[in-house]
């Protein structure tokens, strides 16, 4: 969850990037410069957490994309719906709401949805990979334990 939180941090570099730009220079809405932002981070943390924070080496699949857009898309919208709600109804500063919806969206939603449904190969062999990792090291203490008369292994 950390290499995907600091993947979400680059991303959303690039959003709020946009964010800023299309609020202060394009005079856009809030709401619609929110969506806009995210989308436009949705490329960059696609690949920074296929490669990086998913560690997925397969290579890209339509469905992996198609499943990515979705997640992104819901994201972008939940995004414009807080930030309509924080700064527009709450009257927040944008960037204080964008802050604060950013990180409750991605507990919330969006890393479990690409843990789920975009990164689900690579996420199941890591967890596989400590499953098998944990129970390695529990034989082994367990024999070392029996070799030198400590406590039964169950």
């Amino acid at each position: 969850m950390v290499r995907s939180g600091i993947s979400g941090l680059a991303a959303t570099l690039a959003d709020v990037t946009t964010l800023i730009v299309l609020v202060e220079i394009a005079r856009i809405p809030v709401a619609l410069a929110a969506f806009l932002g995210a989308a436009s981070g949705a490329g960059a943390g696609f690949l920074i957490s296929k490669y990086w924070a998913f560690e997925d080496p397969a290579p890209i699949r339509l469905q992996q994309l198609l499943a990515f857009a979705s997640v992104a898309l819901c994201t972008a919208c939940f995004m414009a719906v807080a930030m309509q709600l924080f700064a527009v109804a709450l009257g927040l500063p944008y960037l204080a709401a964008k802050a604060a919806a950013a990180a409750t969206i991605f507990v919330l939603w969006s890393y479990p949805a690409q843990r789920r449904w975009v990164f689900r190969t690579a996420a199941r062999a890591a967890d596989l990979t400590a499953s098998v990792a944990s129970q390695l090291g529990e034989s082994r203490v367990s024999r070392r334990l029996d070799a030198v008369g400590g406590p039964a292994s169950p």
